[in-house]
């Protein structure tokens, strides 16, 4: 935030002061000041705190010690130390409130450095409510289209970018166009609003602006300053999300050199790089390397912050609404870099913690008996919330976790292509320190599968296989309740194995299921940073489908295949076809024939998608009549509001859905959640003949996964 008027305001001053037994001249915060804007953070926190020592010794300056001490927290800041920065920004608040009232201009300022602040460090709650009252205090002062105003517009888009219910989604175009007004387009303040408008929290990414906030900052700055390799990290991430990962690499390494060079090697600006590379890393399915970059970025996230410090700014974070959110991965964070630490400190922290969860759950019991009050039953939710914490200090006293996830149905498993387990598990309360472990029971199973699980299938090489991700509109969420699992009591569950990974191909693998008592995991990029309760793994050995042709039925297959009707808009069963799909499909009919020979019709059908004669409208049929039969290669459109590119118009039928869980040793269902089929969906859409020819090359490939037999 640039203050000119303020600076001339304060300079009479401090260039008699005499706390050090050195006068201040008149150009020594214009020193600071130069330096800063120069990327020398050190030297302006060096110069800044030489004249905030040198205030002390003046009558009557409080306002200007306020000044220096907020100009000395945003150099602070930028050199990531977090814990001062936000006591110096308090306690000029403070000051400043009793001598002038809320609305000063330095207020603002400490609001706003201390809105980035909490930014950085996950706080998005936090930040919006500082956020908002400095821009209050700052358009009271200064009217709506002053500088400093857009800068707070950008950081509101920032706040939304991490949290769609809060800040405000529009905020970067405005702040982008307040500046520009004031400015010009070249200057280097618009860079905050264009990293505001580079990404939003649809993903909706746009490198463009990244890109010209690049090249603000090398045209002001020059290649060596650290606000140009924070700008490069950002356009790393806006191609990261768009799936650019080759330049996105390039660049995070641009990145990952400028900011070591002019801040050091151990800098917290240097973990959004790592995160980039990490996500590039899983691209290639190099496991192992992109889970070392996800816990480099982590480590470089808090990397300036003592113990102490990690626990103060945690515990801010937990009394936070942001905590009760349910929906965070920001304290996995922190406890991962605690466990990394370990230490006397942060043992004795989560201890603490761990008490005084059990102490208000408890307190909040003994009321509950005594007035049925839902503010109180609200509270007993927070005993939930500790499975976490005793998992982290298991963690670091080298015990085992306070949950325990076992497999039914032995440590080997053998199925044929495509076909995968489902895997009967419960998860059991073994801590060692017989402690109540919070658990929430059922719920986020509205997608069909319970979100808070995931199964982690790792081949061979060592690569782990991606999440599946679920067709069409994917509604999560659903009932559930916040208990505790005493020692040896558990939860049982059964978990569809096709619900959860894509399709094998042949081979053996390593497979672990994973839980989080909080977050919806199951479609998470990485879980490497989160606090998780995971098995002993299984192994599953896929064979390739065996399947006998007989010629008889192939010429049976292509006079079917003949008959369809090239006018007809083609049909999809999204479950296995039987009686439940004869009613939208006629077994008679040509596709209820060929549904009926199953995997039978199935080289035949991928022979006739490849015949030159074939019409595309055919080829649609043939390949809504491969899914349907197999499972694999879903010709329907990936996004909810897109059409499809292969089929044309088409009508989907999908079979229901039921998930069952219970209390471990009990025989009734504790909580059951169940879809229906029903009436079938229309679709529209064009036919494009360079996706449907992929396609169809995609099915050419899939016949390595089978062994025919003649």
């Amino acid at each position: 935030m640039s203050r000119p008027i303020l600076v001339l305001f304060c300079l009479p001053f401090l260039s008699g002061a005499t706390g050090t037994g050195d006068d201040v001249k008149p150009d020594f915060i214009k020193s600071a000041r130069d330096a800063q804007v120069a990327g020398e953070y050190q030297r302006a926190k060096t110069l800044f705190s030489e004249a905030l020592t040198a205030a002390q010794g003046i009558d009557n300056a409080d306002e200007r010690r306020a000044a220096i001490a907020v100009d000395l927290a945003e150099s602070l800041l930028e050199l990531g130390e977090y814990a001062r920065c936000e006591k110096l920004c308090v306690e000029s608040i403070a000051s400043l409130e009793k001598q002038f009232g809320e609305k000063h201009v330095e207020i603002a300022h400490a609001e706003r450095v201390l809105t980035s602040l909490y930014l950085r460090l996950g706080m998005s709650f936090v930040a919006d409510q500082h956020c908002k009252r400095g821009l209050k205090i700052c358009e009271s002062i200064h009217g709506p289209r002053h500088p400093d105003v857009a800068e707070f517009h950008a950081l509101m888009h920032h706040i939304w970018n991490l949290r769609s219910e809060d800040g405000d989604s529009g905020g970067g175009q405005k702040s982008l166009r307040i500046f520009e007004a004031a400015l010009g387009k070249s200057n280097p303040r618009i860079i905050v609003a264009l990293e505001a408008l580079a990404g939003d929290c649809y993903d909706r990414w746009t490198p463009e602006h990244a890109a010209r906030a690049v090249s603000i900052a090398e045209t002001n700055h020059g290649k060596r300053h650290p606000l140009y390799g924070k700008c490069l990290s950002t356009l790393a991430t806006a191609l990261r999300h768009t799936r650019d990962f080759e330049k996105s690499e390039l660049i995070s390494k641009q990145a990952i050199e400028v900011l070591s060079a002019s801040l050091g090697r151990k800098h917290p600006q240097l973990s959004a790089a790592y995160r980039n590379l990490a996500s590039v890393e899983r691209e290639r399915g190099h496991s192992d390397q992109s889970e070392v970059h996800l816990l480099d970025s982590i480590r470089l996230r808090f990397s300036t912050l003592g113990d102490a410090e990690l626990c103060h700014f945690l515990n801010h974070f937990i009394d936070s609404d942001q905590y009760n959110s349910h929906d965070d991965d920001v304290p996995d964070m922190y406890l991962t870099e605690m466990t990394r630490r370990g230490g006397a400190v942060i043992q004795e922290f989560l201890t603490r913690r761990i008490e005084a969860i059990r102490h208000r759950s408890l307190q909040a019991t003994e009321q509950l008996e005594n007035d049925l009050d839902f503010e109180i039953f609200n509270r007993m939710e927070w005993y939930p919330r500790n499975l976490e914490f005793v998992t982290t200090l298991c963690r670091i006293e080298k015990k085992p976790g306070p949950l325990q996830i076992s497999i039914e149905g032995g440590r080997e498993q053998k199925y044929e292509f495509p076909e995968m387990p489902i895997l009967d598990v419960t998860i059991s309360n073994v801590d060692a320190e017989k402690r109540q472990i919070g658990f929430q029971e059922s719920g986020d199973y509205r997608s069909g599968r319970q979100a808070r699980w995931r199964i982690e299938a790792r081949d061979a090489a060592g690569k782990v296989r991606s999440p599946k991700q679920l067709h069409g509109l994917v509604q999560g969420g659903g009932i559930s309740q916040s208990v505790s699992l005493k020692p040896s009591e558990g939860w049982q569950t059964s978990l569809t194995m096709t619900r959860f990974v894509d399709t094998l191909e042949s081979g053996e693998y390593q497979i672990h299921v994973l839980y989080h008592n909080d977050l919806t995991i199951v479609d998470d990029e990485f879980v490497a940073g989160l606090i998780t309760c995971r098995s002993e793994p299984i192994k599953l050995t896929v064979k390739r489908r065996a399947i006998q042709i007989v010629k008889e039925q192939q010429q049976e297959i292509k006079d079917l295949v003949e008959k369809l009707d090239d006018g007809q808009r083609c049909k999809i069963i999204d479950g296995k076809y039987g009686e439940w799909a004869h009613e939208f499909i006629d077994p008679k009919s040509e596709y209820g024939c060929l549904l009926t020979l199953d995997w039978s019709a199935v080289p035949t059908l991928i022979e006739e998608l490849k015949r030159e004669s074939q019409t595309r409208e055919r080829r649609a049929h043939l390949l809504a009549l491969l899914f349907s039969i197999t499972g694999e290669n879903d010709p329907r459109s990936q996004g909810f509001f897109q059409e499809s590119k292969v089929l044309g118009p088409y009508a989907v039928l999908e079979r229901g859905w039921s998930i069952t869980s219970k209390r471990a040793g009990e025989d009734e269902p504790g909580a059951w959640s169940a879809g229906f089929t029903n009436e079938p969906s229309k679709h529209e859409g064009k036919i494009e003949a360079k996706a449907q020819a992929e396609l169809v090359e995609r099915w050419q490939s899939f016949k390595r996964h089978l062994e025919i037999q003649n």
